[in-house]
């Protein structure tokens, strides 16, 4: 990477360069942490089985990735359908349905979905019949039956975004554009989960589960609050998924199988009150399961899209006034990020019962085995970088008060210096609060030297935080600050306590720019 004088990237910033900018309209896209695909390799779970949708690959592994996709997209977990998928294409790039599951795990971004389901359709000529003509269906959809248009959305990068033909991706594909497959393929039965997965109603039930397809855990979309009428959603609980304990049992760690379950048997309750075991049973599970992803990844309950709804709904049946005052704290003093995920209301008012309801003694063994039923924020990991100024190394150990870290790409990126200069200034307002703010480049020791001694000698001093340095990336990737599918490096802003633990977190292609929030954000936490 080129490296630029710091005083002149500082002029350069202060003409107050935007940190997109688009040529050929004012389309806007979005941006933050899911408007890109996941940056961490998946691995193969068990519990995929009941779904198997043949797809044309040349790696057996990129097979068994679809189908863990496939399964992730129908609980809802769209985040790790993705994961999977793009697992998928990082094996075999010419897997036409790889690039149509990204298309369906990110249809929310109309832009990502609208390149990626093209990428499915330009490969589909070397697919199998179902595959070509389901890929069809969604192209013409999306639009992107031709190669989109790309627009620059970033002149430093040179990053591109499809200009997008679609208003609106979230909307379903209709039923009778699926139909005709459905009897075109009849053995091919995962194209019934596919249209349920669309058309999630009633008047499908008895066309689409006539075959007997295993679908009792992977329509578990149907729970999706703002997707059906109430009536709706009974109906495809009661008459459709059947779920029982053995179900999830089998699929264990899909949480919103649990979640479904839990649901199902909350309100097989009716209007009676009292305890509903089978019910907490199921959701201590399904929060169990959302704890256990968290803590595999090193996350924040804001980046797991089910967690807030799933702890919404535990909290209805827990077994004790205790620990559901302790949940409720949690909620209230949890993360939050302004791109996370989060429950924004409750949606369960006046669906309480008594609080008596407690796991069997039997089943106990198994939910502990699932996850923990409280997330602790994950411990930081140790380092030591040798600071920017020579004057001997920095580690862990030695951030004796909350600390804002912040990892740039080095100096040489315009976007890193940008949210630098952004934390300049506000270096005293974080120190009032009681944090203190250290940056980790990716530039040499030898070359932030010289950046620095530039600066000095041009403005006097401009940095008044420590900036150390990672050339190698190691602390990069201890961090998660690092992309494994395409090896690059990623920006990052994490907030650690005094005890080392990561009490907040943006990891992202972009910096995160937002210096208000993260100041408000971090005396909130560090408060608690």
């Amino acid at each position: 990477m080129k490296i630029m004088n710091v005083s002149l990237l500082c002029l350069i910033v202060g003409i107050s360069i935007p940190h997109t900018g688009f040529t050929q309209d004012t389309t806007s896209f979005p941006s933050g942490m899911f408007a890109e695909l996941p940056h961490e390799r998946a691995s193969l779970r068990s519990g995929s089985n009941g779904v198997n949708f043949p797809v044309t690959t040349s790696d057996p592994q990129a097979a068994k990735f679809f189908q863990q996709g496939l399964a992730e997209l129908y609980a809802g977990t769209k985040f790790e359908a993705a994961r999977a998928f793009r697992e998928v294409i990082t094996r075999d790039p010419s897997c036409a349905m790889g690039y149509w599951g990204i298309a369906m795990a990110h249809r929310n971004d109309v832009s990502l979905a609208t390149e990626y389901m093209w990428y499915a359709f330009d490969r589909s000529k070397k697919a199998n019949p179902s595959e070509r003509d389901l890929i069809q269906v969604y192209a013409r959809h999306f639009g992107s039956t031709q190669e989109p248009e790309m627009l620059v959305v970033d002149f430093e990068t040179g990053k591109r975004r499809a200009k997008p033909t679609l208003a609106d991706a979230s909307d379903r594909v209709q039923f009778f554009e699926l139909q005709p497959l459905l009897k075109r393929y009849p053995e091919l039965t995962e194209l019934r989960a596919i249209a349920f997965y669309e058309d999630p109603t009633p008047d499908r039930i008895e066309e689409l589960t006539g075959a007997g397809h295993p679908i009792q855990l992977h329509l578990a979309r149907t729970q999706e609050e703002n997707l059906l009428p109430m009536r709706y959603r009974e109906a495809a609980w009661r008459d459709v998924i059947k779920l029982r304990w053995i179900d999830c049992v089998r699929q264990r760690q899909f949480a919103d199988g649990w979640y479904a379950l839990g649901l199902r048997q909350f309100r097989l309750g009716g209007s009676q009150q009292g305890p509903n075991v089978a019910a907490a049973e199921a959701l201590e599970a399904a929060h169990r399961l959302d704890n256990s992803w968290l803590v595999e990844n090193d996350a924040m309950p804001y980046e797991r899209e089910t967690y807030f709804r799933n702890l919404a709904l535990f909290d209805n049946v827990v077994a004790t006034p205790e620990l559901r005052q302790r949940m409720a704290q949690f909620t209230l003093s949890a993360a939050r990020h302004p791109k996370g995920y989060r429950i924004s209301k409750n949606i369960f008012e006046g669906m309480n019962y008594d609080r008596d309801a407690t796991p069997s003694a039997g089943k106990q063994k198994f939910l502990e085995s699932l996850g923990p039923l409280h997330w602790t924020a994950p411990k930081a990991p140790n380092f030591a970088l040798p600071k920017g100024s020579g004057e001997g190394l920095m580690s862990l150990a030695d951030l004796k008060q909350p600390t804002i870290v912040v990892f740039y790409l080095g100096f040489g990126c315009i976007h890193c210096v940008e949210q630098l200069n952004e934390l300049r200034p506000r270096y005293k307002d974080f120190k009032n609060a009681g944090i203190e703010i250290v940056a980790i480049g990716s530039d040499p020791i030898d070359e932030v030297k010289a950046a620095m001694l530039d600066s000095l000698e041009v403005d006097g001093p401009t940095t008044p935080f420590e900036i150390l340095c990672d050339p190698k990336h190691e602390v990069f990737k201890k961090f998660h600050c690092w992309d494994e599918f395409t090896n690059e490096a990623l920006h990052g802003t994490f907030l650690i306590d005094t005890e080392g633990r990561i009490r907040w977190r943006d990891i992202s292609e972009e910096p995160f720019m937002d210096t208000d929030f993260l100041l408000k954000e971090s005396q909130r936490l560090i408060a608690k």
